[in-house]
């Protein structure tokens, strides 16, 4: 659909999908609903409980399954993917298939999100996707880390010899003359659409004399030759849009001009039937032709009547054309009516994940806002704060903070309610990585409510106290962010809010980790049980994830399996795929160690593949490392050394030295096992050079592969302290499988100095392999 249309969600799938379904445009919401689960019912039983994501497409906003209510809006656009992906196939029964969408360009974004998934699902199926568009910089194709074989042709403009050929063709009963064929060739520019027209006007006129020169002046001139009535009618339906309803359009008319039998037979050519019932403009340039031919002020008149009667017409409810009304009534320039219907069409294509069309809903309901008087500053700012949220989502976050900044001003007066924007503001900027901002903004926010107690000040504050704790520790500074976490805990229970106490909680145990002091870190199950009991499966499967981290550094491998399982299924059912990739990933990490190769590598593979996809980076490097120790566990050292290397100078980029640390230890192991201790040495006094309070989480596994490249250079002494230490800090922070590794490498040590392993030793080896589940 046009731009004009665009900002109405999955618009441009509207009419297919009636069509799909048998369905005209008369149809009301029961009908629509009924049939959608007939046809789910019929091709595949498990998209029953999905019908209500299916039913977007439709426009249509059906009641909730519980299937759907645990879905995370944050995760709606990948799931509705998936839905649809799977209702097609299912629909089609497997049969090779092509689908044809045209004008592209032209598509709201929310379809274009969908189709570009779309996309991707559909990949591995017997169907080819086809569309065409006319602008160079649509952005809905794959990108290049997208598993999608991908063919894209440019039609450049016809040579003069082949547009004549096509006019030979098209005349072949009534031939034209070659002076006449040459001039209709050069006229049209190598452009088909416009050699059509042009051929018409031919036929019209009998002569190429006075040709047009553009198809618009060619539309023009069809429009103007068509009598007073029908010229009414088709300028009055493009005020609908592209495609419109015949009702509505009588009603738009009044008794202005009469729809006869005939009109569409009259106005072939220009206005054809569409897919759902209803009629359509032949193409947009007619539409937009037609719609420039009304004065401004009729206009405005024909939208406020189309506007009114929506809202009057029976059987139609208007929060299903809420879209609708707010476009009608802020182009009629009613601007009480577009400022409260175009706040309903922005919270709803915002419920649906549409939030590019969301931010258009917004700002036009800011814009009528302007024109009118007695608005609260409250109620704007609410907007202001509702369009920060979604612009944020979209990944503009300079227009979020802008919007932001905005809302903000206009709380003055009222500091609680502006230390929440605040806390907005740093959650934006912690999703972002731009961490210095967020320090700013929860400092700027924690100075307006430093002296205030009440109950809502003190809420306000853990908030912002427990963001900026998240902050530190992603920047490492682990025991500042204790600090803060702890001060958020007080704030967060005085005040009865469990939503920040469950952040500071992660934050604490992150923390924690990070200083290696796994002993401390006992509040993530405490943000588990919250998360469980404020319904929020996303955050519950995070911090399930993150126990499982725990279970699995001390060496409760079975427990961290279950841990990730369960984090997997959460983060599932709340539409979370990539964080489930994650716990697929650390899944992996323990096939792993447990020696299952293959079964790691297919688990791994995937899950590396879903982490890229998702934009989740360092997760997705973490996946490669793992896969680069298997290489190395199959004996392919230069494959591995070649993999890490390349791990490490990404992860040097991503500002998270956690992982960047960590890369560097499983280089190093490869440099000692490959035969280049030296390289391995040199890798790790880099990394500890610059690693300031994150080196204490790998202090254990750093001195345990410093001994492996001294042991391989013969340095057996140094080895020996490395590993001491080593084994005192593993035993301290109770690490099992690091132990293990260590006690290993003090038997090679042994051997390697000519003599035999201790009995003490070879027996903690075997003790440790018990209860690591590895015998």
């Amino acid at each position: 659909c046009e731009e004009y249309e665009a900002s109405t969600p999955y618009y441009a799938l509207r009419a297919p999908m009636r069509a799909a379904l048998g369905l005209g445009p008369e149809a009301d919401t029961g009908e629509v609903e009924r049939r959608l689960r007939e046809v789910a019912a019929r091709v595949d039983a498990t998209l029953v409980p999905w019908v209500p994501l299916l039913g977007i497409l439709l426009g249509l906003d059906l009641p909730s399954t519980s299937e759907t209510a645990r879905l995370d809006e944050r995760f709606l656009r990948e799931t509705l993917a998936d839905v649809t992906m799977r209702f097609l196939v299912s629909t089609l029964a497997g049969t090779p298939t092509m689908l044809v969408i045209e004008d592209v360009h032209f598509m709201d974004e929310a379809s274009a999100d969908l189709l570009r998934r779309l996309s991707r699902s559909g990949a591995s199926l017997r169907q080819a996707l086809l569309v065409t568009h006319s602008d160079p910089a649509t952005t809905w194709a794959p990108t290049d880390d997208d598993d999608v074989r991908c063919l894209a042709l440019s039609l450049l403009p016809l040579a003069e010899r082949h547009l004549a050929e096509i006019i030979g063709i098209a005349t072949d009963e009534s031939p034209l003359s070659p002076d006449q064929v040459d001039e209709i060739a050069r006229r049209s520019d190598g452009n088909v659409l416009f050699l059509f027209e042009l051929l018409d006007a031919v036929r019209t006129t009998g002569t190429t004399d006075s040709l047009p020169d553009s198809v618009e002046a060619v539309i023009a001139g069809d429009i103007d030759r068509l009598s007073p009535s029908d010229r009414t009618v088709l300028r009055y339906a493009s005020v609908l849009g592209a495609s419109f309803d015949p009702r509505q359009l009588s009603v738009a008319l009044r008794d202005e001009a009469k729809l006869d039998d005939a009109l569409w037979t009259r106005l072939r050519g220009l206005v054809d039937p569409d897919l759902a019932g209803g009629m359509r403009f032949r193409n947009t340039l007619v539409r937009d032709a037609a719609y420039e031919g009304l004065p401004f002020r009729r206009r405005r008149e024909l939208h406020g009547r189309v506007a009114e009667a929506i809202e009057a017409t029976s059987g139609v409810s208007a929060d299903e054309e809420v879209s609708s009304l707010a476009l009608h009534f802020f182009e009629a320039q009613r601007y009480d009516k577009a400022w409260h219907y175009c706040r309903l069409a922005g919270d709803r294509a915002k419920a649906i994940a549409a939030n590019v069309e969301a931010a258009r809903f917004y700002e036009r309901a800011l814009s009528a806002a302007r024109r009118l008087r007695g608005l609260e500053a409250t109620e704007r700012a609410a907007v202001w704060i509702a369009l920060g949220a979604v612009r944020d989502t979209a990944g503009l976050m300079d227009a979020s903070f802008d919007a932001l900044r905005r809302a903000t001003r206009l709380l003055v007066g009222d500091p609680v309610e502006q230390a929440r924007v605040y806390a907005k503001r740093a959650l934006a900027c912690l999703h972002s990585g731009a961490y210095p901002l967020g320090l700013r903004e929860t400092s700027a926010g924690l100075r307006l409510i430093a002296t205030l107690e009440s109950t809502d000040a003190i809420g306000a504050r853990a908030s912002l106290r427990a963001l900026r704790a998240e902050i530190r520790w992603h920047q490492g500074h682990a025991r500042e962010a204790i600090d803060l976490a702890e001060a958020a805990v007080v704030d967060a229970e005085r005040a009865g809010d469990l939503h920040a106490l469950a952040i500071a909680y992660m934050a604490l145990d992150a923390s924690f980790q990070l200083l290696g002091e796994p002993e401390k870190a006992i509040y993530e199950r405490k943000a588990a049980e919250i998360w469980s009991r404020l319904g929020q499966l996303r955050s519950l499967g995070i911090s399930e994830l993150n126990v499982g981290v725990q279970a699995y550094a001390d060496g409760n491998w079975d427990e961290a399996i279950d841990w990730y399982t369960r984090s997997q299924e959460n983060c599932l059912r709340a539409g979370d795929r990539a964080t489930a990739a994650v716990a697929g990933a650390n899944l992996g990490e323990v096939l792993v160690s447990r020696g299952s190769l293959d079964e790691a590598e297919a688990l791994l593979t995937e899950a590396r593949r879903a982490l890229r996809a998702a934009g989740y980076t360092p997760h997705a490097l973490f996946a490669e490392a793992q896969r680069a120790r298997i290489a190395l566990e199959r004996g392919r050292g230069a494959d591995a050394l070649l993999a890490l290397e390349a791990i490490v100078a990404e992860a040097a980029t991503l500002g998270h030295p956690a992982i960047a640390f960590e890369t560097v230890v499983q280089l190093a192991h490869a440099h000692a096992v490959a035969g280049d201790p030296e390289a391995g040495l040199a890798a790790l006094a880099d990394a500890a050079s610059t690693a300031g309070e994150i080196a204490a989480l790998l202090s254990v596994p750093v001195e345990r592969v410093r001994a492996e490249c001294l042991m391989a250079l013969g340095r057996l002494d140094e080895a020996e302290r490395c590993l001491d230490s080593a084994l005192a800090g593993a035993m301290r922070q109770r690490l099992l499988y690091e132990q293990l590794l260590i006690r290993r490498g003090r038997c090679e040590l042994a051997r390697r100095r000519g003599e035999e392993p201790s009995l003490e030793e070879l027996q903690e080896v075997e003790r440790l392999l018990r209860l690591l589940g590895l015998e």
